[in-house]
């Protein structure tokens, strides 16, 4: 069960940090909360749970 715990824990800060980066006043702020979302999701590659491999799916479409 911890693996699910620090799957949720990584999830959760990816959305936080990315929440921080989108309404940072200054840009080095921004650019400091996004390097931190970058962190969570690696982590989260590496418990398996995202891939940082795969293309981004164009806008409009589905698989």
């Amino acid at each position: 069960m911890f693996r699910m715990d620090d799957h949720e824990h990584h999830r959760e800060r990816v959305r936080a940090e990315l929440d921080l980066a989108y309404r940072a006043v200054s840009p080095a702020a921004a650019d400091a909360h996004l390097r931190l979302s970058a962190l969570h999701m690696r982590r989260l590659a590496e418990l398996g749970h995202v891939s940082v491999t795969d293309e981004p799916t164009p806008l409009g479409t589905t698989h």
